[in-house]
């Protein structure tokens, strides 16, 4: 993959896990033994993984101007992808995913945040880094109308 240029247009999300023995009832609480925040989102995924394979990669998104988002971005860099086209949205959480692990299951809510804030007009004003990329990456985590219109 080296010397490709990739563009990943995706989303740009905060995990934040936490390990229980056992998930809580409606209403309950129980203990947790360990949490952890782990940069993701499968659009930022898929950027790190075409960077650490040596691609030319350039990650279109948002995140919101939090202290996530800035470390999001940060993280982004030092793998080496180009964020300058990473819009930082004023007054909105960068996207989140709660994340309980328990049992060798887990359940997830994911609060999308800034990541809605990607529409076809802001994609329309990056047109010349997708048309110039080998390769453009997408997922479903964006509104559909934002990965299928032309």
């Amino acid at each position: 993959m080296t010397g490709k240029k990739i563009t990943v247009l995706g989303s740009i999300n905060m995990d934040i896990v936490t390990s229980t023995t056992q998930i809580p009832k409606v209403g309950e609480t129980v203990l947790g033994h360990s949490f952890h925040t782990i940069p993701s989102g499968k659009g930022a995924n898929q950027a790190v993984a075409a960077a650490r394979l040596g691609a030319d990669v350039t990650m279109i998104g948002a995140v919101g101007n939090d202290s996530f988002g800035h470390t999001l971005v940060e993280q982004l860099t030092n793998e080496g992808i180009n964020t300058e086209n990473i819009m930082k949205v004023k007054d909105t959480s960068t996207g989140i995913a709660s994340i309980i692990l328990s049992e060798g299951d887990n359940s997830i809510i994911v609060v999308p945040g800034a990541n809605n804030h990607v529409t076809p007009e802001v994609i329309e004003k990056h047109e010349d880094k997708i048309i110039n990329s080998n390769i453009l990456l997408l997922q479903l985590e964006f509104p559909l109308k934002v990965s299928s219109e032309p």
